[in-house]
């Protein structure tokens, strides 16, 4: 079936439901993706900001407090924080990795702050083992941003599990993309999941309309995104196999060049290559070469959070974000979809070999 005679499908069903909202595809779909990812509960909302946002508010936080992120990932983070009400504190990333450095965390610690916000990027996870350590020592909520690593694993536990709260997106742009906005909260606190489940729809607890628990949002899951992303969990095995064959083939054929790039680390296990992204001083030269040859590439974040003018008032101290500022002026993702052929992979390599040997 092609996607679009699908999503036809899908869309002829759902106007038949009675309930369009929060129905049985959405109950449907949590169950799956949490018996998947091995979480006590699994609660689908409108979109990823949605998910931080309620995860955030689930946690308690609010004004006063801080919470810690990387200064190098997307505005939609540091955004969220603010809008709980909370402060957004930078911290520098790793050079390799681009995700938030743990040796970083304490030196940002103050009596304030009250979380721990990693976000996972690209195809890297943030060091969980090292991130929840500090947590725990300093009783800390951990609240993880793994919208771009569904299906990764660390030491065999699931991306988004391994903090007290974890916020995944299923925007097109993401391995599981849906046919609009949605996004789930994962938790192995059942009281967590609870209380999202009440934030999500306007503080009602379920079963019991208009009578109102707390002060929630409107942030609910349609059933058509829910059926078309049932469909997609189905395939998420093979579109992981599929990135990482990509993966593979980049690393092998970019080997006569890995001095003038960092590549983005190898892992054997546990592996989720949303996007393929390098890092090369040459990075502006490199993209107009790609370009002049019809390749197209792409760069996410060309400024480090805390030289937007959007978090000027945030920022506490005046140190440098070396690793996050050289993460901004040196990373290019390069093309990577599904189905892409050996010879497209070969064209890119190619001319990036080109590129450093001319």
């Amino acid at each position: 079936m092609s996607p679009d005679t699908r999503l036809l499908e899908i869309i002829h069903r759902s106007g038949r439901l009675q309930k369009f909202i929060l129905g049985a595809g959405v109950g449907l779909f949590e169950d799956r993706l949490k018996a998947r990812l091995g979480a006590k509960d699994a609660v689908a909302v409108a979109s990823g900001a949605g998910a931080l946002a309620i995860a955030l508010t689930a946690a308690g936080i609010g004004p006063g407090d801080e919470v810690i992120v990387p200064a190098f990932c997307s505005a939609m983070v540091a955004a969220t924080v603010i809008h709980a009400g909370a402060s957004p504190v930078f911290v520098d990333v790793d050079i390799r990795t681009m995700v938030m450095d743990p040796r970083r965390i304490e030196d940002r610690m103050t009596s304030r702050t009250r979380a721990l916000l990693p976000v996972h990027l690209f195809s890297c996870m943030a060091d969980m083992p090292a991130i929840v350590e500090i947590a725990q020592r300093y009783g800390l909520t951990v609240i993880e941003d793994a919208c771009s690593q569904l299906g990764a694993q660390t030491r065999g536990i699931s991306a988004g599990l391994w903090g007290d709260i974890g916020a995944f997106s299923f925007s097109r742009g993401t391995l599981m993309g849906a046919c609009g906005e949605a996004g789930m909260i994962v938790t192995r606190r059942p009281e967590l999941g609870m209380r999202c489940r009440m934030l999500r729809n306007h503080g009602q607890q379920e079963g019991l309309r208009f009578i109102h628990k707390c002060i929630g949002v409107n942030s609910r899951m349609d059933e058509i995104q829910a059926l078309y992303l049932i469909q997609k969990l189905d395939e998420l095995d093979s579109i992981l196999a599929e990135r990482i064959r990509i993966a593979e083939s980049y690393h092998r054929l970019l080997a006569p060049v890995e001095d003038q790039l960092i590549l983005p680390p190898w892992r054997s296990d546990g592996r989720c290559y949303h996007e393929f992204v390098l890092q090369t001083a040459e990075r502006d030269g490199l993209r107009s070469h790609l370009a002049q040859r019809g390749i197209r590439s792409q760069v996410h974040y060309p400024v480090p959070l805390p030289h937007q003018e959007a978090f000027a008032s945030c920022l506490q101290h005046e140190d440098p974000f070396e690793n996050a500022e050289a993460a901004s002026r040196h990373h290019l993702a390069l093309p990577m979809s599904t189905g892409m052929m050996d010879a497209e992979i070969k064209t890119v390599a190619d001319a990036i070999i080109e590129y450093f040997h001319s």
